[in-house]
């Protein structure tokens, strides 16, 4: 409950919304990539969840609501990746990343993001998925299950800006 009352006054104090998907390849993404991608991270994330965590709930409930956390993080996001590009003072230009400022900015809302999307995911699965099971498990397996989808996703995405 504090964790929840904590989010709800972090959220109500800051005043722009948050991204929790800045840095990675879906947002230069166009929205066909972005779903695909999306529902990809949603079964690993979900086969994670199922395999580490005891529960009754079936594999494909558990992938329902992963995918909903999913899009309800990136949504959540976008608007942090427009603070990115005005923090920055960039044009949207994903080939034009390089400079080393710039680099160090993004590595920093990469940093962020990850840190939002732990929070805004974990709380939607553990109040989704796993009411029954300890929250130090839970956050433990969302945290485990984001470090792969993140690298998948930084490694895709300097992949996606070298080519």
């Amino acid at each position: 409950m504090n964790l929840v009352i904590l989010l709800i006054t972090f959220i109500i104090l800051f005043p722009v919304n948050l991204f929790a998907n800045a840095g990675t390849g879906l947002v230069w993404a166009q929205f066909s990539y972005f779903t695909f991608i999306n529902i990809i991270i949603s079964v690993v994330e979900s086969l994670i969840y199922y395999l580490r965590i005891n529960s009754s709930r079936s594999l494909l409930i558990t992938i329902v609501f992963t995918t909903i956390a999913n899009y309800l993080s990136a949504l959540i996001g976008t608007s942090f990746f427009y603070l990115y590009m005005h923090i920055a003072k960039i044009n949207w230009d994903p080939l034009g990343y390089g400079d080393a400022d710039e680099s160090k900015l993004m590595i920093v809302f990469l940093i962020i993001s990850f840190i939002v999307t732990i929070i805004v995911e974990g709380l939607f699965i553990i109040f989704t998925l796993f009411r029954k099971v300890e929250t130090k498990i839970v956050i433990k397996n969302v945290v485990i299950a984001n470090i792969v989808t993140y690298i998948i996703l930084v490694i895709n995405f300097w992949y996606w800006i070298i080519n």
